[in-house]
This record gives structure tokens, C-alpha cells and sequence, in this order.
């Protein structure tokens, strides 16, 4: 049907069971051949006379071809609104309408159920792709059981009048017989036993309740009603999987933290390891080439011959292009070599400049992203406006390596550890031994390194992406912030790099899942310390010591099970509880050790943060944490900022406690933004792991611990 592959097969099965010969012809030859057959019939519905034998030849294959190959059938038969001026076009399909039919051909070949998630700009044409296709399964295949659906009852008829249109342009004998319809409720070909039922995202009940749809289209889901009982209680109930299911969910994005976010989100981490049911699909703006500018706009708006692009145009433009390089459609349909054309780059300037005029740049964002990423915008009250968000999204790093956990299973559970197909293998693992003492056992795991295609559709979860290795001398916070329950949030360790002389603070590495709970965190976090445990060497006297990582651990739930396990095994240096309204502090003497979250150190924490990311003295190279910054938004009732309902805030909390831990107590903890020279690495990353010893001693002033003779290594 979509793939030519299958489609060659079908065609060729029904050539022998006939025993004829079917063929594809040419646009202008059924034109002339339906013109032809039309004069034949009279106003009564009558034919003028008996089809030759010929012109019977003709119908049956045009028949079969066109039921069997939907490209064949709707670029001849398919008729549809131009976007610009309503007028009725035959349908040609677009580059995104060509992607999609490429994502069905791949499903189709594989013999598996059509479930894609859609995410798209606007005006792309996806919705009416997706009706026509619904509009030949219902037109060519017996026993269809269709449901088509958008946010409103108007804008679901809407969606079936596409269908409607397209069935009046066919012609008198390639359409089956209608036998029933209820305009903007069923149309029926009883003769096929196939029927669409046209709903909507307000109705109170569930869509398709009492009913076994086999075919589905839902659009604009972002604004349905209550999805969850619509969707997931009622439909998904009711829909199965087989090589004839087709399903597609679509819609732009409206505002983050919703339930058609979450589900992409699902869809997004499951499907690579097809522990998801839809496919994500991503069709960014710029592929609509034809309206993102139009002709008659750029008349309206030329491009000044002196005109140069904006700052925030040329990282767009960037973006995008390394969004093509990374997607396998989008540089089968673009080219490999795909720059953003001059013309886009003016329209998208001049749009966005009039979005932040009129104050909405999260909604422009959203309906012309770049990628998936940026397709969700919160635009609720935020700590930061939509320019300080895509400007903290310029700044962000391709990670130097990403890193999987391989271990005992005792300590690394298997569902942690990376599949092997996820192992870069081009690239050497590094062993690390993470012990404080012979006193204690030692934890020991590879840091396998991983394949990273790139941030969008990218699942970063239980991987350790690091922006930059270990420095001597370079003293390293780590932030631990644990879910409350497996899957409900997540268990989060941020390492901060902490200012210096030379260079201001930094995220260095960043660690997440939602699938380990405090216990099971714990071997992670100490893997970690020790990584970023580093030599300091003291020019004055000539000594060396180990300086380890300061655990920030957030211990009002359960994060003190990670820091009774690092203090078992003999772990050194954590962040000590105070208060910071003394005269004089002396941390020796403070007995409590942890970061406790309440009514003044959380919003104390966030201030200091806050402004250290917004200002510039916080270098922050991970979109996932600048994601959960865009998405906080303020708490009058607690002077606060904390994380939209629905999403999550971890990264933050981990990020923030440590940062607050390395500088609430230094003069330079807030200095002037450093100019930094971004350089990025095209070889392989190296490490060579510090001494992987240490006696009991406080890690301030603690020698390297030479082990005994014996002593297990």
C-alpha cells in the first residue's frame, strides 16, 4: 500500500490469481481516460451505451492499482483544498506528506501496526496526508472500521469534509456505494461492510466506546478535553495490533508538562527499544518550504540587499541543520549537505521579531521549532523569559562522551547497564575502582562508552553525558536528588565544577533515570565521586593530596540511604548543615551532614542559582537541565519557583544544591561572566584515573593512602 516493495507484490499476486497484466499509467492518460468514461454516463446515472471490452480492461485495473498502491491512487484520483486560495488542486505531495509515506512503507515492510505520534508545525499538511489515506482504506478495503477525531466538533468535520471532497472528485466507477450518512457523525459503504465514524476531543464519553476501530486518525491533541479517559482509557482499550491497524495521533505542541508532552515523552524514550506504542515523528517547520515563506509574502516582505540574519536566526538556522544531519529522512528528502536557505532565514527572522513584540515567542517556538526540544514551551509565569531560555539553548554542548554503567549486578542492576547495541565500540571503556580505604570494599565497573546521534530523540536516561574529564586541581560538587518511588520522578547526580581563578563554574557531567530508587543509586554515585576525584598538588610544601567530590545529597526523603551507603564505605567529604545568618562559621564544628530542602533553604538555593544561570556565571552545556529551567514557574504563596505540574524539576534541585554547597561561603562564588572560547573535540576522549586510594583522614588535609604490602587491589 505505501511501501513499493509490498506494493509490487500485491500487484504481482493479482496479475497471476487473474491472469492479466495491471499497469501504472501516466497522469495524463487517466485524465483522458476518466474524461472518456464520464461522457458516457447520462444525467439519470445511466451509461449511453454497453463498456467495451477495453474500457473494462481499464476500470479493473485502475481498481486494483490504485487499492493496492496509495501513492498511484491519490496522486491521480486525490483531490484537496490549496492552503492559499481554497481552490480544488489535484493532491501532490509536500516533502513532509513524502516522509510520512516513507515511516509508513518502513512499518508496513515490517509487518507491524502503523501507530505513529506526530509532532509537527503547523500547516504541513499531515492532516490532510492522513485523511486521504484513511479515505482509501475506507474506499478500496472491506470491513474498515474508521475513527477520525480533532480538539472540536467543527474542526472534526472539519478533518472528515478533506474526505468528503475527495470521494465527490472520484470518479462514478472507482467509488463503492454509499450506503449511509450523517453529516459529521458516520459515513457508510455497507456493500464493503467499512464505515467512518467522525468524534471529537470534547464529547463526555470515551472515543470509539463500544467499538473495535482498526483505523484511526486523532488531531490536535494538545487541546482535546480529557485525553486520558478519550485516549488512553477508551481507545487504546479498544484498538489491536495487526498488519492492517493504521494510527496516527497528531499535533503541534501547546505549552509543556501536558499529557500530550508526556506521551511523547513515552514515545520518545520506549520506542527505540520498542517499549513503546507510537512511533515519534518530528516534522519540523522548515520543511515546508513552500508556505515557510510563500511567493505572495516575500513580495510583501523582500529581503533587503544589505540584510543580515540576527544572532538568534543564525543558531536557529544552525539548529536545524544539525537536526537534518542527524535525521535519516530528513537528509534522504534534503540532502546531506542542507543549509537553511536564505529566504526561510528572513521569514523566520521577521516573524520572530514580531512574536517577541507582541510577547509571544514561546507560542512562535512552538509552532516552528527546530526540533522536538524545542517544540514544548512553558508559557506560564517563569524565572526566565523565552529569549533567556533560547539563549541558554545556543550555549548548550554536544556531551565529549556519553558513559553506561557495567557491572556487578549486585550493584548495577541489569536494567541500568547499557544494551549491547547501545556500546560505541570504536572507543575504549575505562575501568573505574571507586574504595576510601582498604578498610572497605571496593565498588568496580566499566564506564562503557555509548553511541550519542544527538540530542533530539535522543534517550538520555541512566547514561552519564560528560561536557568535560577531570582537572587537576579542579575542585567538583556533586548534587544528588532521589525519586520518591521508581517511575514516579527521577533519581538525579549533577557534578558541578567549582569557580576558580581561571574559569568560572561549570556543569561538567549529569546522570538521570526514573527507574533506580536510593538504594539502587547509590554504586552510581560513588562511580561518579570517584571519577571526578582529582590530585591537588600544594607547590609550598611539596605534598599531594586526593581531593574527592563534596556529596550534596538531598536527605528530607530518601537520599540519606545514598549517604549512609557512601558513609559506610568510608566516602569523606559531604555538604554540612547550617544555617547562614552567624557571625562566625566553622563547618568542623557542624555535627548534621546533607542538604534538607525547606521554607528557607529551597528558595535561598533558587535565588542563588537562578542568578548565576541567568547572568552568565554558571556555564550549563545539558538542554535536559535548561528544559527544566523553562519549565519552572513561580509559587506566590512560597516566593518560589518550582517545577509545572506534571513535570519535574530533579535536575535542578541536584544542579542547584550543589552549586549552592561550593560557593555560598566563597567571596568569588559570584563573579563577573568569564569569556570562555568554546572549543569542540573531534578525538576520542582520554582519562587516566587519579590514585583510586585514600586513608580515612578529612579530605582537606589526607596524604595519598600507600597500601600495605597484601593489601587486595
Amino acid at each position: 500500500m505505501y511501501s513499493a516493495k509490498v506494493t509490487d507484490a500485491a500487484l504481482l499476486a493479482a496479475e497471476s490469481r487473474l491472469g492479466i497484466r495491471l499497469r501504472r499509467h501516466p497522469i495524463s492518460y487517466v485524465d483522458s481516460s476518466v474524461s472518456h468514461l464520464n461522457s458516457l454516463m447520462q444525467e439519470d446515472g445511466t451509461l449511453k451505451r454497453p463498456l467495451s471490452n477495453e474500457e473494462r480492461a481499464f476500470i479493473r485495473n485502475e481498481r486494483l492499482v490504485s487499492k493496492f498502491d496509495f501513492t498511484y491512487w491519490s496522486t491521480r484520483y486525490a483531490f484537496i483544498k490549496h492552503y492559499a486560495d481554497s481552490r480544488t488542486v489535484r493532491y501532490q505531495p509536500n516533502i513532509a506528506q513524502r516522509m510520512m509515506n516513507d515511516i509508513c512503507a518502513e512499518m508496513e515492510e515490517e509487518g507491524i501496526a502503523i501507530f505513529i505520534q506526530q509532532l509537527k508545525a503547523r500547516q504541513l499538511g499531515a492532516t490532510t496526508d492522513t485523511e486521504l489515506r484513511i479515505a482509501h482504506r475506507v474506499q478500496f478495503y472491506t470491513y474498515v472500521e474508521a475513527v477520525v477525531a480533532s480538539s472540536r466538533p467543527e474542526k472534526s468535520e472539519e478533518m472528515s469534509n478533506k474526505m468528503l471532497l475527495c470521494w465527490q472528485k472520484q470518479p462514478w466507477w472507482l467509488l463503492p456505494r454509499e450506503t449511509s450518512s450523517r453529516a459529521g457523525a458516520l459515513i457508510e459503504f455497507g456493500d464493503l461492510n467499512s464505515a467512518v465514524s467522525i468524534q471529537h476531543g470534547a464529547q463526555m464519553t470515551g472515543i470509539a466506546r463500544g467499538r473495535t476501530p482498526n483505523v484511526i486518525h486523532l488531531s490536535e491533541l494538545c487541546e482535546f478535553v480529557n485525553p486520558k479517559e478519550l485516549v488512553d482509557a477508551s481507545l487504546m482499550r479498544a484498538v489491536h495490533h495487526s498488519p492492517s491497524t493504521f494510527f496516527i495521533m497528531e499535533s503541534t505542541a501547546l505549552g509543556i508538562g501536558n499529557w500530550w508532552n508526556d506521551t511523547w515523552n513515552i514515545s520518545k524514550e520506549g520506542w527505540p527499544t520498542r517499549t513503546a506504542d507510537f512511533r515519534p515523528v518530528f516534522l519540523p517547520w522548515f520543511v515546508g518550504s513552500d508556505i515557510y515563506p510563500d511567493d505572495t509574502w516575500l513580495l510583501a516582505h523582500p529581503i533587503p540587499p544589505d540584510w543580515q540574519p540576527s544572532e538568534a536566526a543564525i543558531t536557529h538556522a544552525k539548529r536545524c541543520e544539525e537536526f537534518v544531519q542527524r535525521d535519516d529522512l530528513l537528509r534522504k528528502h534534503l540532502g546531506p549537505a542542507w543549509t537553511m536557505p536564505r529566504r526561510q532565514l528572513w521569514w523566520w527572522d521577521v516573524e520572530r521579531n514580531i512574536a517577541v513584540k507582541k510577547r509571544q515567542l514561546a507560542e512562535f517556538y512552538s509552532e516552528t521549532p527546530a526540533d522536538d526540544i524545542e517544540a514544548f514551551q512553558n508559557t506560564n509565569p517563569s524565572p526566565f523569559e523565552p529569549q533567556e531560555i533560547e539563549m541558554l539553548h545556543s550555549r548548550t554542548r554536544v556531551p565529549l562522551a556519553v558513559f553506561g554503567f557495567r557491572g556487578h549486578p549486585d550493584d548495577f542492576p541489569i536494567s541500568a547497564q547499557p544494551l549491547s547495541t547501545q556500546i560505541d565500540r570504536d572507543m575504549p571503556a575505562i575501568p573505574v575502582r571507586a574504595r576510601c580505604g582498604s578498610a572497605y570494599r571496593p565498588i568496580c565497573c566499566d564506564l562503557v562508552p555509548l553511541k550519542f546521534p544527538g540530542y533530539s530523540g535522543y534517550n538520555e536516561m541512566a547514561k552519564l553525558l560528560v561536557y568535560e574529564l577531570p582537572k587537576e586541581d579542579a575542585e567538583y560538587g556533586i548534587g544528588i536528588d532521589t525519586s520518591e518511588g521508581v517511575g514516579q520522578d527521577r533519581s538525579v547526580i549533577e557534578v558541578i565544577r567549582k569557580v576558580s581563578m581561571a574559569e568560572p563554574p561549570m556543569q561538567v557531567a549529569e546522570f538521570a533515570s526514573p527507574r533506580l530508587n536510593s538504594l539502587d543509586l547509590f554504586p552510581f554515585a560513588f562511580i561518579g565521586g570517584q571519577f571526578y576525584s582529582t590530585l591537588r598538588r600544594d607547590t609550598e610544601d611539596q605534598t599531594t593530596t586526593l581531593q574527592r567530590p563534596r556529596m550534596v545529597i538531598e536527605c528530607r526523603w530518601n537520599g540519606e540511604n545514598v549517604q549512609v551507603e557512601l558513609q559506610k564505605h568510608g566516602w569523606p567529604n559531604f555538604h554540612k548543615w547550617t544555617r547562614y545568618h552567624k557571625v562566625k562559621y566553622n563547618l568542623a564544628q557542624e555535627r548534621n551532614l546533607g542538604w534538607y530542602t525547606n521554607a528557607w533553604s529551597r528558595p535561598m538555593m533558587m535565588d542563588y542559582l537562578l542568578k548565576a544561570v541567568r547572568e552568565g556565571y554558571l556555564i550549563v552545556p545539558s538542554p535536559y537541565l535548561i528544559d527544566e529551567f523553562s519549565t519552572l514557574e513561580g509559587d506566590e504563596s512560597a516566593q518560589d519557583f518550582r517545577a509545572l505540574h506534571g513535570r519535574h524539576d530533579d535536575r535542578v534541585m541536584a544542579a542547584g544544591i550543589a552549586y549552592f554547597s561550593l560557593h555560598i561561603l566563597e567571596t568569588s562564588g559570584i563573579m563577573q561572566p568569564m569569556t570562555t572560547t568554546r572549543v569542540r573535540s573531534h578525538v576520542a576522549p582520554t582519562y587516566q584515573p587519579p590514585y583510586q586510594q585514600m586513608d580515612n583522614q578529612d579530605v582537606s588535609g589526607a596524604d595519598i593512602y600507600v597500601p600495605e604490602e597484601g593489601d587486595d587491589e
